[in-house]
């Protein structure tokens, strides 16, 4: 078995801990919120964010290109969605800060390149 090289292993682990992330946050969310108020679009956008990450980790994990488009769009996406969040409520969140940061690191992580020379077209 191949090494894989340490920043393809960061983008993986970090998608992951996205998916596994979202999807856990976004359904527990939907069975209060479904209780309660019914289901409310954004956390049902949570729960797909979750599963298209977590997607794309094991998609990256198997070695599909494919599945590093995938991991790209989802945290572009993520990163998109904070940086407007902040921009709503001002830069002084240091939690959203962070956020943007990881999300941030975990784009790097994916275009660096021996990330994208290991995975197959």
């Amino acid at each position: 078995m191949e090494q894989r090289p340490r920043t393809l292993v960061n983008a993986i682990a970090l998608n992951a801990l996205f998916g596994v992330g979202g999807l856990g946050v976004g359904v527990q969310l939907l069975i209060a919120s479904n209780a309660a108020l019914g289901v409310e679009p954004v956390l049902v956008g949570i729960v797909i964010y979750g599963a298209v990450a977590l997607i794309a980790a094991i998609l990256m994990w198997r070695g599909s290109r494919i599945g590093w488009w995938l991991a790209l769009a989802t945290d572009g996406a993520g990163l998109v969605v904070l940086g407007w969040v902040l921009a709503l409520g001002g830069l002084g969140d240091v939690v959203l800060l962070i956020g943007v940061a990881i999300w941030a690191f975990a784009i790097a992580m994916l275009v660096a390149p021996p990330t994208r020379a290991t995975l197959r077209p």
